[in-house]
């Protein structure tokens, strides 16, 4: 499983984005993503030709959500200080 938290500047909150692979059957890949925060949650299975494309694909999502979510257009959300670019691609 794949972590990363997030901080919520101006409180002791925090965002968790957690990514885990797996294989259906002998050739359905996926990635699950769970964003979990005090204000909100998200979760989906998110499928690819291989696994690093799901994952891929995953990451894309969960940095969408956490960016686009009504929480985020409110508080500053960041991953190591203030002001960086949460580490995910956009």
């Amino acid at each position: 499983m794949i972590q990363r938290r997030f901080s919520i500047a101006g409180t002791d909150e925090y965002i968790l984005m957690s990514l885990e692979t797996g294989l259906v059957g002998s050739d359905q890949h996926y990635c699950d993503v769970s964003i979990r925060g005090s204000v909100f949650s998200f979760e989906e299975r998110i499928y690819g030709i291989d696994s690093l494309q799901a994952l891929l694909i995953a990451l894309k999502l969960a940095g969408r959500i956490i960016r686009e979510s009504e929480f985020a257009n409110t508080h500053e959300v960041f991953w190591l200080e203030p002001g960086d670019d949460m580490g995910i691609p956009l």
